[in-house]
Parts: structure tokens; C-alpha cells; sequence
């Protein structure tokens, strides 16, 4: 409880002049005190406001990957970086659909960490992606194990 005098830690939330009502700001506070959270529930929870690492195991175009970074027709332009590419889980959530590339989360609209690659739209099935300097999409089937 707030000493007299001390502004109520509901101030900037309220018009100005208006007080909280006590008894609903009890229930409530005893509400979430009373609240348990199971690890499944914490992880989401945390999983929603944390951003995604960059994969350090998987291989940027030019350093390493064979492509030598050059452009051209030669096959060598970094194409071949969405064939690496792992789609290993689909997750739909209310009107939210995940899916798991390289073990992380991307939503439509993402690019995929370290490929420049786009998810252009998501199914069960396949991610489909689209490359910012090509106009060809890649698409990349599902290969994760169900139970």
C-alpha cells in the first residue's frame, strides 16, 4: 500500500483526478499474486517477447558456403542458401501461424536470419520464400517428424 500523500502507481493510467477504485485493485492484486504459471506458460511467455539469436550454425552466403559471394548465371549467386533451409514445425495460434526454419520462429513478412530470404506465406506443408533481388520464390516442404 501506497503511503498518504504518495502518487498511486495506477496515476498515469487513470483521467487525471480520477482514483482507483480499492477493492477492485485488491482482487485483482491478489488475483495475480495467486496466479501459478507452469514452465510450458513461462517459456511461451518468454519465447513472445524475446528475439530469435542469429543460427551460428547456418551458412551466410559467401563465407564459406561455396558460393564465393559472386553474383551471376553461374549458379553460384547464393540461391542455393533456401535449399539449406529446414522447415521443422508449423504452429497456428488464433489467427497467428508460425513457422520453424533452422529452429527459429518466423511469422509472414520475416526474413529468415542470415539468407535475406522473405517468408512469403506459410502452410502446413511448405514455407514459401521470396529472395528481395529475384523474382522466383523458393519453396521449402515440410520435413520435420510427427509423432
Amino acid at each position: 500500500p501506497a503511503s498518504p500523500g504518495a502518487p498511486s502507481p495506477l496515476a498515469g493510467l487513470l483521467p487525471p483526478g480520477a482514483e482507483a477504485p480499492g477493492p477492485i485493485v485488491a482482487q485483482a492484486r491478489k488475483t495475480l499474486a495467486e496466479a501459478v504459471i507452469t514452465p510450458s506458460q513461462l517459456y511461451v511467455l518468454d519465447a513472445a517477447v524475446r528475439q530469435a539469436a542469429p543460427n551460428p550454425f547456418h551458412p551466410v552466403p559467401g563465407k564459406g558456403d561455396g558460393t564465393g559471394g559472386a553474383g551471376g548465371k553461374d549458379g553460384k549467386d547464393g540461391k542455393s542458401a533456401a535449399h539449406d533451409i529446414a522447415y521443422t514445425g508449423y504452429v497456428a495460434i488464433g489467427n497467428s501461424v508460425l513457422a520453424i526454419l533452422d529452429g527459429l520462429e518466423y511469422r509472414v513478412g520475416e526474413t529468415v536470419a542470415d539468407t535475406g530470404y522473405v517468408v512469403k506465406s506459410i502452410t502446413p506443408g511448405k514455407v514459401v520464400l521470396a529472395s528481395p533481388g529475384d523474382v522466383t520464390d523458393r519453396e521449402i516442404s515440410y520435413s520435420g517428424d510427427d509423432l
